[in-house]
């Protein structure tokens, strides 16, 4: 199945601010990193566009079951509920032209999960 312009944008956005391709996204690896990204493209499609993409719909684009898309949306609310950095880089999604105020990257640098 090709992947809608729309969500290969999305998704290049949120490598260059996290480094993680979509390639990985779609995979089964389960790193903190890869999992994040994963998680923020699917909160992204699913809340920020007013339930546009069903869960299944974007289970099916990033080869995962309807209920794991749920579970990453959740798990993406409730850290923006309880204000965790690991999801703040979410607010640069939208804005491509980002730039790091710490180095002049286009990368937002959340600090590791430990």
């Amino acid at each position: 199945m090709k992947t809608p312009t729309f969500i290969t944008e999305i998704a290049n956005r949120i490598e260059a601010i996290t480094g993680v391709t979509y390639e990985e996204i779609c995979t089964g690896n389960r790193k903190a990193e890869v999992t994040r990204a994963r998680h923020a493209l699917m909160w992204y499609l699913y809340r920020k566009h007013h339930y546009k993409y069903s869960l299944s719909a974007i289970g099916i684009l990033l080869n995962r079951n309807h209920t794991s898309v749920y579970h990453g949306v959740l798990v993406v609310d409730w850290a923006l509920h309880n204000n965790d950095s690991r999801f703040k880089f979410i607010q640069t999604i939208e804005d491509p032209d980002y730039i790091c105020p710490q180095c002049g990257c286009k990368r937002n640098h959340t600090p590791a999960v430990q």
